[in-house]
């Protein structure tokens, strides 16, 4: 019986442990993408320049890749924010 305790409460603390560290991880990944632009001033002009040349969308991305090194995903999300409004 104390041994069943004592492996439930380690399988429970594990669980806490992960947990807490993937929120972590979210709450790290939510502060680089809201400081895109203020890192990278000048690329958020230069996609804007691009975007009103009307150059592919997907040039775009993949030129912000290559200078940021992020993801597809967040490299969309910052040409998304840099677009030009009409």
């Amino acid at each position: 019986m104390a041994t069943q305790l004592i492996g439930f409460c380690i399988i429970v603390i594990v669980v806490v442990l992960i947990w807490i560290y993937l929120n972590k991880s979210k709450k790290e990944k939510e502060v680089v993408k809201t400081n895109l632009n203020k890192d990278y001033p000048e690329l958020s002009k230069e996609v804007q320049a691009m975007l009103e040349r009307n150059e592919n969308e997907v040039a775009v991305v993949k030129y912000v890749r290559e200078k940021t090194g992020l993801g597809l995903l967040d490299a969309k999300e910052f040409v998304d924010k840099n677009k030009p409004s009409k």
